[in-house]
C-alpha cells in the first residue's frame, strides 16, 4: 500500500527523489550558519545509491591537510612530553620522531574529515539519520575519502479512502453488565 522513497527538497526524476547530479566545487553561497565560513578547495560528488543512501565523494586539497596537521601538531605537542624539552617546545620534526608521522596524520584527520562531512552535507542540503559509514580513499597528496550517507524515507501512502469497512453493532446483554 505505501512506497519509501528518499525525502528531499529537491525535484528530480531519480528514484530516491534526489537531485544527484550536483558535484564539482558547490561551496554555499554564503558561511555556514555557527562556523563563519565555508571552503571553496572542496569538490563533493555524489551517487544514489539503494536503500535510500547517497554515497558522498570528498576531496579536500593539500593545504587544508597541512593545516590540519599544524593543528595536530600544536595539540599534540603540549600533551606528549619528550625528553630534553618543556611541554610545548618541541619542534615539530623531533615530535614527529618521537610519536611518528603516521599518528600525526591520523590525529589531523581525526578532526578534519567530521568538518569536511559536515560541511559537505550542508552544501549538498542532505538531511542524513544515522551517522555515515565512512572509508578513507587517500590522504596524501589530497584528502579524499568516501561517506555513505543514510537519508530519510519519505513516505506515499496508496489510496487509502477507498477502502470501507462496515461497523457491526455491538450488542450488550444485561448479564455483561
Amino acid at each position: 500500500m505505501f512506497i519509501a522513497n528518499c525525502k528531499t527538497s529537491h525535484s528530480s526524476p531519480s528514484p530516491c527523489g534526489r537531485e544527484l547530479e550536483r558535484g564539482g566545487n558547490s561551496p554555499s553561497p554564503s558561511p555556514l550558519k555557527g562556523e563563519g565560513f565555508y571552503r571553496r578547495d572542496m569538490k563533493v560528488t555524489t551517487e544514489k545509491m539503494e536503500n535510500c543512501q547517497i554515497a558522498l565523494n570528498i576531496e579536500a586539497e593539500a593545504d587544508e591537510l597541512d593545516k590540519s596537521i599544524n593543528e595536530a601538531y600544536q595539540r599534540m605537542v603540549n600533551k606528549v612530553s619528550i625528553p630534553g624539552f618543556r611541554k610545548g617546545k618541541a619542534p615539530r620534526a623531533i615530535l614527529e620522531q618521537h610519536v611518528g608521522k603516521e599518528t600525526l596524520l591520523n590525529e589531523a584527520l581525526e578532526y578534519l574529515i567530521p568538518q569536511l562531512y559536515k560541511e559537505a552535507i550542508k552544501s549538498q542540503e542532505l538531511e542524513p539519520i544515522a551517522q555515515p559509514q565512512i572509508e578513507i580513499v587517500q590522504t596524501e597528496p589530497v584528502v579524499t575519502f568516501k561517506a555513505i550517507v543514510p537519508l530519510k524515507p519519505e513516505v506515499k501512502l496508496g489510496d487509502y479512502h477507498s477502502i470501507k469497512l462496515k461497523s457491526e453493532p455491538v450488542e450488550i446483554k444485561d448479564e455483561e453488565i
